[in-house]
């Protein structure tokens, strides 16, 4: 990449791809502050990286957005016009019970985390991370409202 910033994202349905992906950004380009925003479901694809992270010290700011389910697992189903979906059934697809304590998960693994409910906090906390270079995980708790379908703007 030419610039000094850079969008690593993708449209289709790998899940749990992004944390790796965001401190491999990290390694490839110290200089650059990196902010990864994942949804819940998707980080615990690959949360032992965050091991990893802490391990080498690699900077990188997560934001891990919570809505304490697989919600997009939901809209394919749906979309797909699964019986299950239909009746309103999506066994394994909620996260709330035991609701995952990303915070303190990120914390067994070296990772300085906090819970953030306040977006002007969230931009604060983001802010100040990315600034002092620091390793750092956000659980920013989301609605829970079912989607009809994606919307990519």
């Amino acid at each position: 990449m030419r610039n000094n910033t850079g969008y690593f994202g993708h449209r289709g349905w790998a899940l749990g791809w992004g944390l790796g992906c965001s401190i491999g950004a990290s390694l490839a380009w110290p200089e650059r502050p990196v902010l990864a925003m994942l949804g819940e479901g998707a980080a615990m694809y690959g949360i032992q990286g965050l091991w990893s992270a802490a391990r080498y010290r690699i900077p990188v700011t997560f934001v891990i957005c919570n809505n304490a389910q697989y919600q997009i697992l939901k809209i394919g189903a749906r979309g797909l016009a699964l019986p299950q979906a239909a009746a309103g059934r999506f066994e394994g697809l909620d996260l709330d019970v035991p609701e995952i304590d990303f915070v303190g998960l990120a914390k067994s693994l070296g990772v300085e985390a906090h819970r953030v409910t306040e977006p002007d906090e969230l931009a604060e906390r983001v802010r100040d991370s990315l600034l002092n270079r620091r390793l750092c995980l956000f659980d920013v708790p989301i609605s829970r409202t079912p989607q009809s379908r994606l919307n990519y703007g």
